[in-house]
C-alpha cells in the first residue's frame, strides 16, 4: 500500500518453534513473480526471543514448566503470552556463584531525556477472571548467612527538588471493597522481632523527617483514620496497639504528637483512646507515666486549656480518683505554692453567704441552683454553721428543705448580723461513704513495696526495647549499606 508492506511473521502461515534450534536462518523476500531479493535478511536474536521454554542460559532448563512465548510487535512492544491457563508467559533466570556480584533475573531500565515518564518496567493485569490479580509478585527466599531477604526492593534517586518515591502505590477508586495503598503483613517463628511495616527517614538538613507519614483525604462519609493500629496478644507480654519511642537532643521529644482539626459543629480530639478487657484484667483508655530520672519537673499528664478558654485542661466524665494530694497551685509573691483540697468520707456540696437578725431572729433561703444539685430531706438534712459578727445571747437554727432559720438563745432580740456555711448531700451520691474500690491496688503510692518490682518490669521493658532498637539499627545500617552498593554498580 503506497509502496510499503507490514507483515507480523507466524501470523498468515504459522511457524513452528522448532524452526529456531540454534542455526542461522534468513528473511526471503519476493515480490510476485520477481526473482527473491538479494541480500537475505539474517534473523538474530529478537526472533530467538519467539520461543522462551526452554532457558539453557546459566544451565537452567525449564522442562517442568509449561510452554512460553514471547511476540515482538514492533520496536517499542513486546507481547507475551502462555499456551495454557495455569503457565508463566514469561520466566527470567539468573544464577551463578560470582562471589559478592549481583545476580538479576529480569533488569529494565529507561532513559527520557524530555519531560514524558521514565518506567524502568511497567507490570499490569487484565481485570478477567475471578482470582487474585497481582500488578507484581516478588518473593525472596534466603538461608545462609545474616543478609535480608527482600520479596520488593525500591530506590529513588532525585539530585534536584522534586520528590523521591522509593515505592509508590495506589489504589483506583472502583468497586465497593476494601481499598490497600500498600498492605504489609510478616509472620515470625523466633525471639526476633516480626514487622508488619517498617519505616526509617534520614534528613541531614534541616527538613522534617518522618519515619511513616499517613494522612486520607476528606471525601466520604465514612470514618478516617490517618494511622489505625491493631494489636492482638496471646502470651503474659504486653501487647501495644500503638507504641512510640523517641530519642532527641536539645529541642522537645514526643514521644507521641497528634494534632485535631476540625472546622465544624463536630468534635476534634488531638487523641482519643478506648480500652476493653472482656477478662478479669484492668483496662485503661490511657496510660501516662513520667520516668523518675533527670532533675526536671516530670508531669504524668499536662493538659492545657488556653486563657480566655470554656472548657477544662482535664476534664473526667466519672469519678477523679487520686492516690495523692489534690492541691491547687497558686502563683504568690514567694513564687508558686500549693493549697490542698478537703477530703471527706462522703460527697458533700457546700454553700456560704451572709445574714442578719431582725429582733433576734433571721429567715435564709437557698439559692435555687444550689437547690438543683443537692438532696435535702429528712434522711438527709443540711448542715448549717453559724459565725456571728456582733455580741448576742447565742443562736440556734432549724432547718427546712430550701431554707432554715436562725433565732437567738433565750427570746434574745438582737440584730446581730452572721456569715454560715451549708453542706448538704450531693444529688445522686446519697448514700456514698467510704466505699471499697479495686482502684489503685496496684498503685505504688499506696504500696511503696511494689516500686521494686515495677521498677524490674521497667528494666526488663528497657532492655527488650534497647535490644529491638539495636536489631532495627543494624538492619537500617545494612540496608543503607546495600542501597550505596546499588547507587555504585548503577553508576
Amino acid at each position: 500500500e503506497n509502496g510499503i508492506f507490514s507483515v507480523l511473521l507466524g501470523s498468515v502461515n504459522p511457524i513452528p518453534d522448532t524452526v529456531f534450534d540454534g542455526s542461522i536462518k534468513y528473511l526471503g523476500v519476493q515480490v510476485e513473480s520477481d526473482p527473491e531479493m538479494r541480500p537475505l535478511k539474517p534473523l538474530v536474536s529478537v526472533a530467538y526471543a519467539y520461543r522462551a521454554a526452554s532457558v539453557q542460559s546459566g544451565g537452567f532448563d525449564c522442562e517442568d514448566c509449561d510452554e512460553r512465548f514471547v511476540n515482538v510487535e514492533g520496536p517499542d512492544s513486546v507481547v507475551v503470552t502462555s499456551l495454557t491457563s495455569a503457565g508463566t508467559a514469561f520466566l527470567a533466570k539468573a544464577s551463578g556463584s560470582s562471589g559478592m556480584e549481583t545476580m538479576q533475573g529480569i533488569s529494565g531500565y529507561a532513559e527520557n531525556t524530555s519531560t514524558g515518564a521514565a518506567v524502568g518496567g511497567h507490570f499490569s493485569t487484565s481485570s478477567s477472571g475471578s482470582g487474585p490479580h497481582y500488578g507484581v509478585s516478588g518473593q525472596s527466599f534466603v538461608s545462609l548467612g545474616d543478609q535480608a531477604s527482600a520479596g520488593c526492593r525500591g530506590t529513588a534517586s532525585h539530585t534536584a527538588v522534586g520528590d523521591a518515591y522509593g515505592g509508590w502505590f495506589w489504589a483506583l477508586s472502583d468497586g465497593s471493597g476494601t481499598h490497600y495503598g500498600v498492605k504489609a503483613e510478616s509472620w515470625g517463628s523466633t525471639s526476633a522481632p516480626t514487622i508488619g511495616t517498617y519505616g526509617y527517614a534520614d534528613n541531614t538538613y534541616n527538613g522534617s523527617a518522618y519515619g511513616g507519614y499517613f494522612e486520607t483525604s476528606s471525601s466520604g462519609y465514612g470514618l478516617h483514620y490517618g494511622v489505625r493500629a491493631t494489636c492482638f496478644g496471646s502470651s503474659t507480654r504486653n501487647a501495644y496497639g500503638c507504641y512510640t519511642s523517641i530519642t532527641g537532643e536539645g529541642g522537645h521529644g514526643f514521644g507521641l504528637y497528634s494534632w485535631a482539626g476540625i472546622y465544624s459543629d463536630s468534635s476534634a480530639y488531638g487523641s482519643y483512646g478506648y480500652a476493653q478487657n472482656t477478662s478479669s484484667g484492668d483496662a485503661y483508655g490511657g496510660y501516662f507515666s513520667a520516668d523518675t530520672s533527670g532533675t526536671g519537673t516530670h508531669y504524668g499528664v499536662y493538659g492545657v486549656e488556653e486563657a480566655g478558654g470554656s472548657g477544662a485542661a482535664v476534664y473526667a466524665a466519672g469519678d477523679m480518683i487520686a492516690s495523692g494530694a489534690k492541691p491547687a497551685v497558686v502563683r504568690t509573691s514567694q513564687g508558686e505554692v500549693l493549697l490542698y483540697a478537703m477530703e471527706s468520707p462522703e460527697v458533700w456540696f457546700e454553700d456560704f453567704g451572709e445574714g442578719q437578725l431582725i429582733n433576734g431572729k433571721a429567715h435564709i433561703e437557698l439559692h435555687p441552683l444550689f437547690l438543683e444539685t443537692v438532696t435535702i430531706d429528712a434522711s438527709n438534712p443540711m448542715k448549717v454553721f453559724i459565725q456571728l459578727k456582733d455580741d448576742c445571747k447565742g443562736t440556734y437554727v432549724k432547718t427546712q428543705t430550701t431554707a432554715f432559720d436562725v433565732f437567738e438563745l433565750q427570746n434574745g432580740n438582737s440584730n446581730a448580723s452572721f456569715s454560715y456555711r451549708v453542706v448538704a448531700k450531693r444529688k445522686g451520691y446519697e448514700s456514698e461513704r467510704m466505699r471499697q474500690t479495686d482502684v489503685g491496688k496496684g498503685d505504688p503510692n499506696l504500696y511503696p513495696e511494689l516500686w521494686q518490682e515495677i521498677e524490674r518490669k521497667h528494666q526488663e521493658e528497657q532492655i527488650q526495647m534497647e535490644l529491638e532498637r539495636e536489631e532495627i539499627e543494624e538492619e537500617t545500617a545494612r540496608m543503607e549499606q546495600e542501597r550505596m552498593d546499588k547507587e555504585r554498580e548503577l553508576k
